[in-house]
């Protein structure tokens, strides 16, 4: 009777050899799998990430310097309050435009002019020279009749007249046949800018305005000095017409047109 092989398998080290070469494989995988997947590419972002950080690290250092101005000048209300309304004075809103010709009416009648002709147009470009159309304005065109004294005290008046205005050009001529008359018909192209007001709040913007900066005090402070024309009706002796901006500027001139000067004031 043949012998019987009698084969006995230690499965418990069997195991224990395959686990001790499975095991380091697998870490080895993972530990591949986080170097491929998640350091390397966290250490390409790394440049990216840093500027990020430095980029909003910055803005919240803005944003707490704009808090900060925003709680002064909540502070300083009243005060600001009477800065606006001086400064839209001098620079109106576009709801503002129509007394631009009241102020001229005012002006013209102060100086003892005859106003014979009053027409407007709006425009684009506040800087008609350069051809800047960052700013619309309107553009008056003004027909008077007066003296050459009169003229002075006019031209006087509108440079001491708080809102922003241009007398781009103006001509004369005598208004009567008589050389020894004095009155003169006068033709002036008047240009004054105005805002056209887009509030949209837009939180990254710093605030450059401080109210207590001496040099803005001090701006103020130079405004203040120029007269003022309150929204008066203006004069019912000649209407005021709209008319196309082309048209405006293109000024008639007086007959017999003389060139002059412009009259140290």
């Amino acid at each position: 009777m043949p012998n019987k092989l009698d084969i006995k398998i230690d499965t418990s080290a069997l195991k224990d050899t395959v686990m001790n070469f499975i095991v380091p494989l697998v870490c080895f995988g993972v530990s591949a799998g986080l170097v491929l997947f998640i350091i390397y590419p966290s250490i390409q972002k790394m440049p990216q990430l840093k500027s990020d950080l430095q980029s909003k690290t910055s803005l919240r250092m803005q944003l707490d310097t704009k808090v900060a101005k925003l709680n002064k000048l909540t502070d300083y209300k009243s005060v600001l309050e009477e800065d606006l309304v001086l400064l839209d004075r001098v620079l109106v809103s576009e709801d503002n435009v129509p007394y631009l010709l009241n102020q001229v009416d005012n002006i013209t009648r102060g100086a003892g002019f005859t106003l014979s002709k009053l027409n407007y147009g709006l425009g684009g470009a506040a800087d008609t020279e350069s051809g800047d159309t960052g700013a619309e304005f309107v553009a008056v065109n003004l027909g008077v009749t007066g003296t050459y004294e009169q003229l002075i005290h006019f031209l006087q008046n509108m440079e001491k007249a708080a809102r922003l205005v241009n007398v781009s050009n103006y001509r004369y001529a005598i208004a009567g046949s008589d050389i020894a008359d004095s009155t003169l018909a006068l033709s002036f192209l008047i240009y004054s800018p105005y805002l056209q007001v887009n509030s949209t709040a837009t939180t990254d913007d710093p605030i450059q305005l401080d109210i207590t900066d001496p040099s803005f005090v001090s701006m103020l402070n130079y405004l203040k000095g120029f007269t003022f024309y309150e929204n008066m009706a203006p004069s019912e002796t000649v209407k005021a017409e709209e008319r196309p901006i082309e048209e405006i500027e293109n000024t008639e001139e007086p007959e017999n047109t003389e060139t002059t000067p412009t009259p140290t004031l």
